[in-house]
C-alpha cells in the first residue's frame, strides 16, 4: 500500500485506484488497479487489474477475504510479476538486440552501384 495503514485511521474507506496509460503520446491502452476495503470489515472482497489495449481488455481479479485467500492472491501477484520480468529480461537480451537490428541494418544499407 504506498500511505500506511496508520494514516488511513480516520478515514471509513481504504480505497487503492491507479490508472497508467501504457503508450505516451496516442491510443487508450492502460493498466488499472483498484480494490476498496471498509474499515469496519477486516477483510476486503477483491482487487482487480485491468489491462487494455485497443479493443481488448482483460480484468484479473485477486480475492482476499481471508488470510488464506490474501496468500493466495499474493502469490498470483508474484508469479505474474515474475513472468513479466523474465519477458522483460528476454526483450533486452544481446541475443534478441542482434536480431532485431540485423534487419534494420540490412534495409539502410545502401547497395554500392558501379
Amino acid at each position: 500500500m504506498a500511505k500506511k495503514y496508520k494514516e488511513y485511521q480516520h478515514k471509513k474507506t481504504i480505497n487503492h485506484h491507479v490508472r497508467k496509460f501504457l503508450n505516451k503520446k496516442e491510443g487508450m491502452a492502460a493498466i488499472e488497479t483498484g480494490f476498496s476495503v471498509k474499515k469496519d470489515k477486516q477483510w476486503g472482497d477483491d482487487a482487480s487489474v485491468h489491462i487494455s489495449d485497443c479493443s481488448q481488455t482483460i480484468t484479473l481479479d485477486f480475492y482476499y477475504s481471508t488470510p488464506e485467500a490474501q496468500q493466495i492472491a499474493v502469490k498470483k501477484l508474484d508469479l505474474i510479476v515474475d513472468v513479466l520480468n523474465n519477458l522483460k529480461a528476454d526483450i533486452l537480451s544481446d541475443e534478441l538486440v542482434e536480431v532485431v537490428e540485423e534487419p534494420v541494418k540490412k534495409m539502410y544499407t545502401r547497395k554500392k552501384t558501379k
